[in-house]
Formats: structure tokens, sequence, C-alpha cells
């Protein structure tokens, strides 16, 4: 059972993935999974410990900006967006399913061996992409086929994606408890890893307080600590 160094319990957010907004003030958004994903990341690669913070922050707080920020990186800035597109708007289940058990696993596993976690794209029902999701995968077993993940939408504990090859779909072995989470989030059709994670500098803690203040950590140098200027 191959597995890195990372672990949910230590490594992963207290709070649920309970993040809304409007793209472009207009198009309501529900979860930043992604933003969550590459941010748990970061702290993990940083050795630094993710805040102890057991709600969900604020888009406006310093640490709720960060993982937004983090959210457009792991989409649009990555052109991850583009590839979730063209997965969901896949409709031959077939071709999705050896795509993801043959060559996708084959990039998953090989990263994994070499003690790299990396971000998986889920592909959920339907052509729509916000119905798809973002995970850290960081380890795996080849039979069955399984994924130990973290799951934003689930929190700090260890989740299992499972292709029993009896089928061309992923189970879950638990839902989400967010608000954004629906029962078909306990199946998949596919995934693919995300090749454009780049680590970044995280927020690190300051002084902590119902606000969620901390201490803005940018990727060019440090901000004084306290709200972030608009």
């Amino acid at each position: 059972m191959p597995k890195t160094s990372f672990d949910p319990s230590s490594h992963g957010f207290r709070f649920l993935n309970e993040f809304q907004d409007k793209a472009l003030g207009v198009v309501p958004m529900y979860g930043a999974c992604g933003g969550m994903s590459y941010a748990a990341l970061d702290y993990f690669l940083a050795g630094r410990a993710v805040p102890p913070y057991a709600k969900t922050p604020s888009n406006s707080s310093v640490l709720g900006r960060y993982i937004w920020d983090r959210h457009w990186d792991s989409t649009v800035r990555s052109w991850h967006a583009a590839r979730h597109a063209e997965l969901s708007s896949c409709l031959d289940e077939q071709a999705l399913a050896q795509q993801t058990t043959r060559v996708e696993w084959e990039r998953m596993r090989t990263a994994i061996d070499r003690g790299t976690t990396v971000v998986l794209g889920l592909i959920g029902w339907g052509p729509i992409p916000s119905r798809n999701h973002q995970v850290v995968a960081y380890g795996y077993e080849d039979r069955p086929q399984t994924v130990y993940v973290y799951d934003n939408r689930v929190g700090p504990e260890e989740i299992c994606l499972v292709n029993d090859g009896r089928s061309a779909y992923w189970w879950s072995s638990k839902t989400g408890a967010s608000s954004s989470s629906s029962a078909s989030d306990m199946r998949w059709r596919g995934w693919f890893l995300e090749s454009g994670y780049q680590p970044r500098a995280p927020v690190v803690a300051g002084q902590y307080s119902a606000e969620c203040e901390y201490q803005w950590v940018s990727r060019w140098g440090y901000k004084s600590p306290g709200r972030p200027s608009s």
C-alpha cells in the first residue's frame, strides 16, 4: 500500500469546504475545492501546520482570500478548467473509464511511488464542470484499484476512491458533509492528475481570532499582519 507522508488528520483543514462566491460578480460558485486542495498541499510541502480553524473562513479574510486565489490557480490559471470541461462533455463512458484506469492511474501511481502527493480532478455527472471536484491523493492500492485521498468536503480523514473492475465508475467511501455535497458524490465517472500544481508559500498563522486574521505571505514577500487591504 504505497503512500506518501501526507496525512489528512494532520495536513487537512479542520473546516469543511463551505465557500460560496460569484464569478464575475454574477455566476454563483459553490465550493473552492481546488483552492483547499492546493492550500493543504502548500502547507504540507512548506512543513507548516494548517491553521486550526474549525469554521470556514469568510471570503474577505486573509485565509479565505488565499484559498480563493489558489482556487483560480487550480482551475483557470493552470488550464485545468479546460480539462474538466473536456472530460465532463465526454459521452463515451468506456473511453473515459479507460483513460482513468490506465493512463491517469499510471501517472498517479508513478508520482506517488516517487513520494509526490498530487491533486486529482474528479469528473462528476453530466456535462456541467461545476459537478466536478478536486482532492489530494497520497496513496493507492492496485487490487482493487483504490486511491487514498483528502476530500475537503468530508474533512480531515482518510477517504478511498475505489474501482472494483465491475463497472466504469469510481466509488467514494464517504460522501461530503458540506452543503455543496450530494448523494451523487459517492460515484465518479473518472478523474485525471492535475499536473499544473506549483507550490506557493502559505499564509502564516498570526493571532487567531473569530475573524481568522493571518499574516499574509505572498509569493513575492511579506505584508504586515491584519486585514488585507482592498
